[in-house]
């Protein structure tokens, strides 16, 4: 399949990678999250034993780990050169930091806030307040399923507050996506208010910002900037055995896969959408949209 749109023409790739076979895998693997490493390495976060797959750019497995059988949010962070993933597990309910060899660095507790008391905290996505962005180390966690939160915890684990939206613009319904812009000189978080069809935006203090995307957005899964000096960005969702990719041989500056990552040529962020990928500019996110449907 070819995708023609205003900023060049892709390649669908069907069928670039096979995933290790499971019982978990073949009824469900679904999957949420992809990244790539310093190294070139795709790694994929599903819904299945394995869950972490890490593949080399010409789709050959190289290793594979972790049981997460609700596998949802893939967060690859650096310290002092060296590579780590948060993950969340949404049936488990983990939050944990992973080293790239399998190993499990910290572990997240449930929040003790009152709303959570129940057990009934689901977490969904994990954003880092990194030191090489100029941040503490503070790690925030959406609580997308379950309380429609986001818990702000330092780098030990203590939890030192929690968003409900009311601070800005209005209660979350489902705060389902995480991620840092450091674009600015101030880097902000973005928090992809899904059930509110909008974006709401904080300083790494905790302030609100601004709220965006009601009037264009539908239902917004999580956004990401990506390092724009990159030329090739793979994005994909699990379904049967295979994934799929997108490839240019330009800048990606969206793609037509929801829910994913995504970035914009310039380095703007990308909202992956239900049924579009809106491509945000780098003020409210209104400058530069542009949609791409799918089937």
């Amino acid at each position: 399949m070819t995708l023609e749109t205003s900023v060049g023409t892709f390649r669908w790739i069907e069928n670039w990678i096979t995933i290790p076979d499971s019982p978990l895998g073949r009824t469900n693997g679904r999957t949420h999250g992809v990244t790539v490493l310093k190294n070139g390495e795709v790694v994929i976060f599903h819904q299945a034993d394995p869950a972490v797959l890490f593949y080399s750019p010409d789709g050959k497995l190289l290793k594979s780990w972790g049981c997460f059988p609700g596998a949802h949010g893939l967060t690859l962070v650096e310290e002092n050169g060296v590579e780590f993933l948060w993950l969340t597990d949404e049936s488990t309910k983990d939050v944990v930091k992973m080293s790239l060899e399998g190993t499990v660095v910290s572990r997240l507790a449930q929040p003790s806030h009152p709303a959570c008391a129940d057990g009934s905290c689901i977490p969904t996505w994990v954003a880092v307040a990194e030191e090489r962005f100029g941040g503490n180390g503070d790690v925030w966690v959406a609580d997308g399923y379950g309380c429609s939160l986001v818990h702000r915890f330092d780098r030990d684990g203590n939890l030192l507050g929690t968003l409900d939206g009311t601070e800005g613009g209005g209660r979350f319904r489902c705060p389902h996506g995480l991620a840092l812009d450091t674009r600015r000189p101030q880097p902000e978080f973005y928090i992809a208010d899904r059930g509110n069809r909008r974006f709401q935006v904080y300083g790494m203090d905790g302030a609100h910002r601004r709220t965006f995307g009601e009037d264009f957005l539908n239902s917004p899964s999580l956004r990401l900037v990506s390092n724009p000096a990159r030329t090739n960005f793979r994005v994909g969702r699990m379904k049967g055995k295979g994934l799929r990719r997108v490839f240019s041989t330009a800048r990606i500056p969206q793609s037509p896969m929801p829910p994913a990552i995504s970035t914009c040529s310039n380095g703007s962020p990308a909202a992956a959408s239900q049924n579009s990928s809106v491509c945000l500019g780098p003020g409210d996110g209104s400058a530069l949209r542009e949609s791409v449907g799918y089937s």
